[in-house]
């Protein structure tokens, strides 16, 4: 008796100020085809075929529970610079009702939701932030305007900064995986890029219409990048190999080759925003740091490495400056290579780019594996694996843009002036690209003696 004395009043609580809900009506900003799925209103399934303003007739019920299982997928011309077609995300949606006002129009709600990904699990990702719910009368509104993309759902835990613009990085000046502060990776760029700059100069350039406009492209990505006020500087080697190069601290070399090879503009932004992910993230005094630290704990043991705040203790750094030459210090991890992925896209994006390019690049680069490339693949992420992550992020993060650029007739002007100068011989252009790794990672190994010297002084 008690129970139904309770379920009697729970009955009174909800149908006060309501009438019985007989419509429900779902609304959203979404192509017409990207939403669709079941909604249950207490025991009645609806099928909803996506789209927005979608009417359904239901048997009157004052409704307690309501679930949305729904397929997140976009329209075909979503899927024009892509490689892949994914499947839809699924989205599951619970929502207890504590009750509803239909002359207020509100509803009080309990929420809960997940996502669940087609690969990389996202499983604390909550989507039920995106949906709002309306009363009039008895029609129900259930409003999912706020839904752009995933990107627009609330996340927790471990995935909470799936989205990384605007949060300035990680760790630029902590303790940690980095052991600099970022003046150190500007002088450390500027030396090597100097170094460059003046052991092949005949095939460096600054000035030129395609450095020029490579110069203005990192600019406009830079600006929508974590470090909107670090000025890029650009340089086109005239050189038929397809790479392009970050130093630390905003130095970006791109190679003629890579520029023949690309169809788009949108590539190029991808490739851009790729190595200016490496700026930003400072991924190559990360890599310096992890080096030095493994070669330090060899040394001198784990407990004296870790001496001091941001850089080794006296100890460590006495060994280390005796011991540099047995270990590289430049390149870039498989996790860097990924990550650069993930942001570099977002920062193509960002500056106006479909974000499809840089999968485009890679799904091509897998086409064309020869010489150093084959080398190159084999210390990097697979280029298959990439273009599926890549293609997954954007797919559920990044919203469709109809104004986004694939190409445009000035990339297209610039890229044909380089037909006015003459590359450099594939052979000579090989021996050039080894001789540049090997000028970059002996200019580091001087900064960080210098560094060093002065820490042992001190």
């Amino acid at each position: 008796m008690k129970n139904i004395g309770m379920l009697a009043v729970l009955a009174l609580l909800v149908s006060c100020n309501a009438e019985k809900i007989t419509t429900v009506k779902v609304v959203h900003s979404l192509d017409s085809d990207a939403l669709s799925g079941e909604i249950k209103v207490n025991s009645q399934k609806l099928n909803f075929n996506g789209s927005s303003g979608e009417t359904f007739e239901i048997k009157g019920t004052y409704p307690r529970n309501l679930s949305m299982d729904l397929d997140y997928t976009h329209a075909e011309a979503f899927y024009a610079n892509s490689v892949n077609k994914l499947p839809a995300t699924e989205i599951n949606m619970k929502f207890e009702v504590r009750g509803y006002n239909s002359e207020k129009g509100t509803v009080d709600l309990r929420r809960e939701g997940s996502v669940k990904l087609q690969g990389e699990k996202f499983k604390l990702t909550n989507c039920s932030n995106t949906v709002d719910f309306k009363v009039d009368g008895s029609e129900l509104t259930i409003d999912m305007s706020k839904f752009k993309s995933l990107a627009s759902c609330k996340f927790v835990g471990k995935y909470k900064n799936h989205n990384r613009i605007g949060e300035k990085g990680r760790l630029h000046n902590g303790f940690g995986r980095n052991f600099f502060k970022f003046d150190s990776d500007k002088d450390m760029g500027l030396e090597a890029s100097y170094a460059i700059r003046s052991q092949f100069s005949g095939y460096v350039y600054k000035d030129g219409e395609m450095a020029e406009y490579l110069q203005k492209m990192l600019t406009k990505i830079a600006k929508a990048s974590d470090m909107p006020d670090l000025e890029p500087k650009v340089y086109f080697i005239n050189a038929p190999i397809e790479n392009a190069f970050a130093l630390p601290g905003g130095y970006v070399f791109v190679f003629r080759g890579l520029i023949e090879a690309l169809e788009t503009e949108a590539e190029l932004a991808g490739v851009l925003g790729h190595e200016w992910a490496h700026v930003t993230e400072r991924h190559g005094t990360e890599s310096v740091s992890r080096n030095l630290k493994n070669i330090a704990t060899k040394y001198v043991g784990a407990g004296l490495v870790w001496a001091q705040f941001n850089i080794f203790g006296a100890a460590a750094a006495y060994y280390i400056y005796d011991k540099l030459e047995e270990i590289p210090l430049m390149g870039f991890s498989r996790l860097q290579e990924l990550e650069a992925d993930k942001i570099g896209v977002q920062y193509a994006h960002e500056a106006g780019y479909s974000p499809y390019g840089l999968s485009k690049f890679f799904a091509a680069m897998g086409d064309r594996q020869e010489s150093w490339l084959e080398l190159l693949v084999s210390t990097h992420p697979r280029p298959s694996t990439r273009v599926e992550k890549i293609e997954e992020l954007v797919f559920n993060y990044i919203p469709y843009s109809r104004d986004a650029v694939v190409t445009s007739e000035d990339y297209l002007a610039a890229k044909e002036t380089m037909n006015e100068i003459e590359p450099m011989p594939y052979y000579i252009a090989m021996r050039v690209m080894a001789q540049m790794g090997g000028l970059v990672e002996e200019s580091i190994k001087s900064s960080v003696r210098k560094k060093f010297k002065l820490e042992k002084e001190d």
